[in-house]
């Protein structure tokens, strides 16, 4: 498969990585900004990571994947993937008001898996590991995910640590796939019963709206099984971590769609 990782100037994760992938990984310049390894190009730019949309729109790719700090109020250490989009009007951080990216839940599953297996071999205690909610721009056509090492400075400067994120981005462009992919309603940011999900019933998700981005009108509903590019036919909701109400609107939209759900 033909990948693009883009990694930003700006950003000290990216930035990391950019050279990890040189050093490590054995990419050869092709460019003033562009070095190849196989069927993978590296890309870097001065854009932030959350808005590279005209880059993205002129490279001719079938995945990108976007290593990029993560910031938290909390400051916990972090290890997660994720869709790309805006379930709401807000597009300070990116993207289109009220529009998903396209993204690839394969991607997202293999970058998953690598930091599982890297927290388990680093003995990564109290590390936040998995995947986040779709969030964020840039806007794409073309399917997209971000990786991120957080949540502070001394972190984002951690060779060990980058080096596990180069090796999720060379992974969720690799070929493992899972038993099923679905999307997500409901739970918090950090997606954590969905995860749970990925690891035990070998489950690929892509777009995840979350209870705070409740309530999710039609549109957008259609937009998170059309935009993970594996054609999901089910949606998985976190039944308790979602209002009734909002609840009853996502199963009435997913009849309309002819697509099933499961609780979970």
């Amino acid at each position: 498969m033909k990948a693009a990782i883009i990694c930003s100037r700006e950003d000290p994760v990216a930035s990391n990585v950019a050279r990890i992938l040189v050093e490590l990984y054995g990419f050869r310049e092709g460019g003033s900004s562009t070095s190849h390894m196989g069927d993978i190009d590296m890309i870097t730019t001065d854009s932030p990571p959350t808005s590279c949309d005209d880059l993205i729109a002129s490279i001719d790719v079938e995945l990108v994947v976007i290593p990029s700090r993560h910031r938290s109020e909390t400051g916990r250490n972090s290890l997660l993937a994720h869709p790309v989009g805006n379930w709401g009007a807000d597009t300070s951080l990116g993207g289109k008001p009220e529009t998903l990216s396209k993204t690839s839940a394969y991607a997202i599953y293999r970058a998953v898996l690598t930091f599982v297996d890297a927290a388990e071999r680093l003995k990564l205690n109290g590390w936040e590991i998995g995947m986040e909610v779709t969030h964020h721009g840039p806007y794409s056509e073309i399917p997209t995910v971000f990786v991120e090492l957080g949540s502070t400075p001394q972190v984002w400067g951690d060779e060990r640590m980058a080096e596990v994120v180069a090796e999720a981005c060379i992974a969720a462009c690799g070929s493992t796939i899972p038993k099923e992919v679905a999307v997500g309603f409901g739970g918090g940011h950090y997606a954590r019963r969905f995860v749970e999900l990925m690891l035990k019933k070998d489950i690929a998700f892509g777009h995840i709206a979350p209870k705070y981005r409740m309530p999710v009108p039609p549109h957008l509903i259609s937009q998170a099984f059309e935009k993970t590019v594996e054609s999901p036919s089910t949606a998985y909701i976190d039944w308790d971590g979602i209002k009734g109400e909002h609840r009853d609107m996502i199963l009435r939209a997913l009849k309309a769609l002819g697509k099933e759900f499961l609780r979970c």
